[in-house]
């Protein structure tokens, strides 16, 4: 089952951006599978049925520093009886403790 859908910060698609898929594993997330953003800031993961999480890290350059970005969607429910779901957005914002200088 595939999973499509963009990554933006600021209204802007980001391009280059990981996207790891984490399923619950006892008590602890854990990655069951990983994608980049391509053009125009979309990707695809592929994963099975059931709750999973959606965590994406990127950066951009504003001003001639790195800003790291981050975002996450928790609590995707990936149903068993379909084989897509398209239009997630995975809206990214700065990580403030790791701004470069």
């Amino acid at each position: 089952m595939a999973i499509t859908g963009k990554t933006v910060y600021a209204g802007m698609a980001i391009e280059e951006v990981q996207v790891r898929v984490l399923r619950l594993d006892g008590d602890q997330w854990k990655e069951s599978a990983s994608g980049r953003s391509g053009y125009h800031g979309s990707f695809i993961v592929k994963t099975n049925p059931g709750t999973i999480r959606l965590e994406a890290r990127g950066k951009i350059f504003k001003n001639n520093k790195e800003i790291p970005l981050s975002g996450r969607v928790t609590a995707l429910e990936v149903p068993p009886n379909i084989r897509r779901m398209d239009r997630i957005v995975i809206e990214l914002a700065p990580v403030p403790d790791e701004a470069g200088g």
